[in-house]
């Protein structure tokens, strides 16, 4: 019996002890105090100055006309495998704007004419292929616009053929290897498309299900609180990544400031664009976006391989872009397009040899693209708050409900959070123990109490 109770005791350390330690890994690795990877922010200020400042501009800043308004071409077709021409779900499908709903001035660019009193930095299309990071624009006759303020990113039921376009984005695109033995130039890239693939995961569970007929808010769903759990939760990084690509955005945003700020807004209607650049300028002036919290001076200065790196950086962010076309259902691939086309529009600004290069060939396009995805991404870092709570409130419901089940109870754990080597090492240890506690108790049963004599 003393061997049983030593066992107890070193097998009772063992499940503390990883309890223990996943807390403190957590907490080391994505505390509140902590610093995102790569950058020079603290978790803790990032969320505070997102959720009371920038989300709240930002929020304003996209309801207005200039930044409603994307131009895309929706029927490219996919160069890399057979694809569907349409998504069946009903929550696929977008209208395009009619010729009465755009600013009338903004199809000038589809000529070099113009006509119109357009703004001075207004330019017409670039495609100086060494300063690409996406797909040349197709003819201007390809393309269309959408409002986005009528069809925000959310759940569309796009699932099946989303994963494919994933996976060949990180297997064919992506830098390969564990996250410690790669590069700073191959970290960022990585970084950049785990952050947008994480925000718009994220953006799914938390606007999972609605109706927007009535006037019904999209809410997140039980459903959708366990798959931000098992998807998003249940990886740091991914959430680390979503970070640091907010960052990244806000320094790119932070560098073409003088452009922003004397951006002439124009829709046409004067009242709207004055209040357009003025909540610009409030949102030029946060903090957060002035801290230097992302520095690209340290990329690609290696003198042997820096410029073969960038090259290959480059490529590969173009292939994704190539990749988008593959989506099919339309909502999707609007988003997709928009979030793509603004990081390839941050690699632009932060990577260009010359700003002022960048300052003359800025398109109208590229900073809607930019400013709305900053917005995506902020909601999204909001949400991540907010969904964890609900899924901590969900665990706690249904462990009042399931505490009778020993099975659930356990399989709840926190300790199921660690790699599954360690797990399976201590269940199967804890059952090693039982069928060994289980023998003893055969081989040496309790003596038998006497009875009393009379």
């Amino acid at each position: 019996m003393k061997m049983i109770r030593t066992l107890c005791l070193y097998h009772g350390f063992i499940i503390f002890a990883l309890l223990i330690s996943k807390s403190v890994s957590d907490d080391q690795q994505f505390g509140p105090s902590s610093i995102v990877d790569d950058c020079c922010c603290p978790v803790n200020k990032l969320e505070r100055a997102n959720s009371a400042e920038v989300k709240p501009l930002l929020d304003e800043i996209v309801s207005r006309r200039f930044f409603q308004y994307f131009k895309l071409d929706l029927f490219t077709d996919c160069a890399f495998w057979p694809t569907d021409c349409v998504c069946g779900s009903e929550g696929c499908a977008i209208g395009e704007c009619g010729d009465d709903e755009i600013p009338r001035f903004w199809d000038q660019q589809k000529t070099d004419k113009v006509d119109v009193a357009l703004p001075k930095n207004f330019v017409g299309w670039s495609d100086e292929e060494a300063d690409m990071w996406l797909t040349p624009a197709s003819h201007a006759e390809q393309m269309s616009y959408v409002n986005l303020v009528k069809y925000p990113e959310r759940n569309t039921g796009y699932d099946k053929e989303g994963r494919i376009v994933w996976e060949a984005i990180y297997n064919e695109n992506c830098f390969t290897g564990a996250m410690d033995s790669m590069c700073l130039e191959e970290r960022v890239f990585y970084r950049l498309v785990s952050g947008l693939h994480a925000s718009i995961n994220t953006h799914v569970y938390r606007f999972f299900e609605g109706n927007s007929t009535n006037g019904e808010q999209w809410q997140p769903t039980p459903h959708s609180i366990r798959l931000f759990e098992r998807n998003i939760l249940a990886y740091p990084e991914r959430i680390k990544n979503l970070y640091f690509a907010y960052l990244f955005l806000l320094r790119a945003v932070h560098k073409i400031a003088p452009v922003l700020e004397q951006y002439d807004y124009n829709t046409g209607r004067p009242a709207d664009d004055h209040e357009t650049r003025e909540l610009m300028r409030r949102l030029l002036r946060v903090d957060l976006l002035c801290s230097p919290n992302f520095d690209e001076s340290v990329l690609f200065t290696d003198p042997v391989m820096g410029e073969q790196l960038r090259e290959q950086f480059r490529v590969k962010f173009h292939n994704i872009s190539l990749i988008m076309n593959c989506v099919t259902c339309e909502k999707c691939k609007v988003w997709a397009k928009v979030q793509t086309l603004a990081i390839g529009t941050a690699l632009k600004i932060l990577l260009a040899a010359d700003i002022n290069w960048v300052f003359l060939h800025l398109q109208r396009n590229e900073i809607i693209a930019l400013v709305n995805t900053l917005r995506q991404f902020a909601t999204s870092i909001d949400a991540v708050q907010h969904m964890s709570d609900l899924a901590a409130i969900v665990d706690k419901e249904e462990s009042s409900v399931c505490c009778s089940s020993f099975v659930s109870n356990f399989l709840s754990l926190p300790c199921f959070d660690l790699p599954f080597s360690l797990v399976f090492a201590a269940v199967a240890s804890l059952v090693a123990l039982a069928l060994f506690a289980v023998f003893e108790f055969w081989r040496h049963p309790p003596p038998r109490a006497r009875p009393k004599a009379d």
